[in-house]
């Protein structure tokens, strides 16, 4: 059978990858398809279509994108494709009756891990089964008889991971600074308990263990494998947890790790990036994640203040993020992370260790923001039970518990709209500022000049302490009593003036990047080099489009937006919005005559039940004034490795370092 597998790609997508492999190994055709936002789904539509597909599968991973998902399953039923569709991913794993219920375009939904699944699906598929009896493979909640919602028995996860086949990779690796760049899966799953993560809770919520990982010979393989066959020097680990709880295994295991790559030539030749906890770095695990090739760490601080970490349940201090980033700079690890400044318990004396933390490592490349809310989470379990939450499973929406933090959200939603939510936003392009000068560092040494890494460490910190006195600014407004139409202007005048001076700092960035580009390429083999490319580089063009290529965005589409908007009202034709809180739902719709019905009155009427009408009505991700503004497509995660080099003209790209890996036949297991 053939199987078109759409998902995000502004990043590899391994979760479509391993099922497209699982596919073809069972002897099934599988193709991919990108599926980025809204401004792609016409080309997503022509591509499904021309492909005469038995069967469509959906990654869908964001439940702020789950609508965009939704629409696009309709426009293939518009194309006049007839064959099943279903949905994949820690949303539908969670939401799957709101999310069927809501698209009847989807004929059904896999749950959890879904190689073994998919492949069992296509197989039944086959043989002309449908309905219920496909709602028999474990793993499968699809549509009987009468449109009933059945749903089959749970999936274990795969107990060996290293049976599964690699991920597809069909095309070229993206480069960064030259250097082709792949991501790995070297383990799945996650022992501890953050209050506020979809993957713990998708993990725990699965049969079998929690946590699995593949043996360091395994991963080895498929990294020489991506070396031999694309060049890849560059492994971005997304291990949830690739530090062990114990600092004797971490360290065993970068020893298995490190014996693995030299065995294959590959120690010296490559560069790994992994995601750590700060309670797990200690001189002795970093310094032999060193020695093994890492060369960059997302450190996961997630709040640095007592009352933040407690209310995430992150189970770290203070002082585990400290040591983590003095560690990371020690070694010489590129270190970045983002900061969950509000969440629902946020208090002044929170906010004031925040930003007595973020002062402090104002050199470190950060990004700020707030605590989504996710189905299936106990932070999502806990605030429906406290009767805090608005919105659906589609985007759900709280207010803070102290109102001078509230206030203070509602106006940094709209001043650092763009620094802080565009994925090239100014925060996210200084992160990838960093990482160029590591990379350059690390692959290009003779290239490597100190008034570089000055004038990196300037922006970063120019950057860091504007946004930390704009903090400053909106906390003292905050404290004292304000009414919204007065938080509205003050909002606004602070967005006017974040915005002027992020042209400055984009400016900068974009010196400073091509700065960096320019000796990679004058470092590089001469007979690369070409006459005039300097200057090519230097002009304003090339530092223009990068924002467009940074996004994977087209020169006309929108720009992007910060996750996500709540539901839209039911029927999608009333002027006013259905408002869901709790886990009793209570509900109070108008009408466009402006009749109000009421429905669990007293549920309706408990406290925060309905939306709030004192306090400024921000954009996204918090609730936007009624009518719903159009959905405009969301940005990726925060802190995507930097976009592939494709705003450097094509015709001169910049040259890889001399490539001295050994031929395959001089591996010798």
């Amino acid at each position: 059978m053939k199987v078109v597998l759409i998902g995000a790609e502004h990043e590899e997508n391994l979760s479509t990858r391993y099922l497209a492999a699982a596919l073809r190994q069972a002897g099934h055709q599988a193709e991919l398809v990108p599926f980025g936002g809204p401004e792609e789904q016409a080309e997503a539509v022509r591509r499904t279509t021309d492909a005469t597909p038995g069967l469509v599968g959906l990654s869908m991973v964001f439940q702020r994108r789950a609508r965009e998902f939704g629409a696009l399953a309709e426009a293939l039923r518009a194309a006049g494709y007839r064959g099943p569709i279903v949905a994949g991913g820690h949303f539908p794993t969670f939401a799957w009756r709101a999310l069927l219920e809501a698209e009847p375009a989807l004929d059904a939904v896999v749950r959890h891990e879904g190689e073994a699944t998919l492949v069992e699906l296509a197989a039944a598929l086959e043989r002309g089964e449908s309905g219920a009896e496909l709602a028999a493979i474990p793993g499968v909640v699809a549509r009987g008889a009468d449109d009933v919602l059945v749903e089959g028995p749970p999936r274990a996860h795969a107990d060996d991971l290293d049976a599964l086949p690699f991920p597809v990779r069909d095309g070229p690796l993206t480069r960064h600074l030259g250097i082709p760049a792949a991501f790995v899966v070297g383990s799945r799953g996650c022992w501890y308990r953050c209050s506020f993560c979809c993957i713990q809770s998708w993990h725990r919520a699965a049969v079998g263990p929690v946590h699995r990982a593949r043996s360091a010979e395994n991963v080895a393989d498929e990294l020489w494998e991506l070396r031999r066959r694309f060049g890849a020097r560059i492994f971005n680990f997304h291990d949830d947890c690739f530090f062990l709880p114990s600092r004797t295994d971490t360290v065993a295991k970068a020893a298995e790790y490190r014996r693995a790559l030299e065995r294959r030539g590959l120690l010296d030749d490559v560069a790994l990036i992994v995601k750590v906890r700060p309670d797990q770095v200690h001189e002795e695990t970093l310094a032999a994640w060193r020695e093994a090739g890492m060369f960059r760490a997302y450190v996961g601080i997630e709040s640095a203040s007592d009352q933040g970490l407690r209310t995430l349940n992150r189970r770290t201090t203070r002082a585990d993020n400290a040591r983590a980033l003095d560690l990371c700079a020690a070694h010489g690890i590129y270190a970045c992370f983002n900061l969950l400044f509000f969440h629902p318990e946020g208090t002044v004396e929170a906010a004031r260790q925040d930003l007595e933390f973020l002062r402090r490592y104002a050199h470190v490349p950060n990004n700020t923001g707030r605590t989504e809310i996710y189905v299936g989470t106990p932070l999502h379990e806990r605030l429906a039970r406290e009767g805090r939450l608005w919105g659906s499973e589609f985007g759900w929406d709280y207010r803070i518990s102290d109102p001078t933090i509230e206030t203070m959200l509602r106006v940094f939603a709209r001043a650092f709209r763009s620094r802080n939510f565009d994925c090239d936003g100014v925060a996210n392009r200084t992160i990838g500022l960093g990482y160029y000068l590591q990379v350059l560092r690390r692959f290009y040494p003779a290239a490597d000049r100190p008034a570089l890494g000055a004038e990196v460490d300037a922006t970063v910190r120019a950057v860091n302490h504007d946004t930390l006195d704009t903090f400053e600014e909106i906390l003292a407004y905050a404290a004292a009593p304000c009414s919204a139409p007065a938080t509205e202007r003050f909002a606004d005048g602070l967005r006017a003036r974040v915005t002027e001076r992020d042209v400055g700092f984009r400016r900068r960035i974009d010196e400073v990047q091509l700065a960096i580009f320019d000796a990679a390429r004058r470092h590089g083999p001469t007979e690369r080099r070409r006459p005039g490319l300097r200057a090519t580089l230097a002009a304003a063009g090339a530092a223009a489009t990068l924002a467009v290529a940074a996004c994977g965005r087209g020169p006309g589409a929108t720009p992007n937006e910060p996750p996500p908007p709540p539901d839209e009202p039911d029927g999608g034709g009333g002027s006013g919005r259905v408002w869901r809180g709790g886990a009793t739902h209570g509900v109070t719709t108008k009408d466009d005559a402006g009749a109000t019905d009421e429905r669990d009155t007293k549920d309706a009427r408990r406290r925060d039940m309905t939306p709030p009408t004192d306090y400024l009505p921000p954009p996204d991700p918090l609730p936007p004034p009624d009518p719903l503004p159009p959905a405009d497509p969301p940005p990726p995660p925060h802190d995507p490795l930097p976009p592939p080099d494709n705003y450097v003209p094509l015709d001169d790209p910049v040259p890889p370092p001399h490539d001295y890996l050994p031929p395959p036949e001089d591996f010798n297991r």
